[in-house]
């Protein structure tokens, strides 16, 4: 965490990203498992080509940012929930349940724009998939008892 983040909305934003890394490698590893089938599924036999990812917008990162295309995309175009880290594994999909869950921090009407958003390339609500895939394992819509 940068500590000289001054901006409340970023600052709980970065805070609940780094938090779900947490929950994601060090909780229940059903919760990986299903996050690693998510990705793989949506991945399968795909490259590492460089994604579109912004720092900010229209600030692009690195040339050696990679990650699994899909259709991971948000509203501004940013894959960043493809990400893959050279010193883990691809299966991990570390980044996408952060991506996906951080919007929880977002105000109600922006968090709807995100779940209505349909895919450029398929139009398909997957960035909604896969916020639902990753929100279960905190919130079932199945519970057992």
């Amino acid at each position: 965490m940068n500590p000289k983040i001054t901006d409340l909305s970023k600052l709980r934003r970065t805070l609940f990203h780094e938090l779900v890394h947490w929950a994601h490698l060090k909780g229940p590893s059903s919760f990986r498992e299903r996050v690693t089938a998510l990705a793989s599924r949506r991945t399968s036999g795909f490259t590492e080509p460089q994604l579109i990812l912004y720092k900010a917008p229209g600030l692009l990162y690195d040339l050696e940012v990679r990650g699994m295309r899909d259709d991971w995309a948000d509203i501004n175009g940013d894959e960043y929930a493809g990400r893959v880290y050279r010193r883990a594994a691809a299966s991990l999909a570390v980044e996408v349940p952060t991506v996906h869950l951080e919007k929880l921090t977002y105000h109600s009407s922006e968090l709807a724009d995100y779940l209505n958003h349909r895919s450029n390339r398929t139009g398909h609500r997957s960035w909604r998939e896969a916020f639902l895939t990753c929100l279960d394992p905190f919130l079932p819509s199945n519970p057992q008892p």
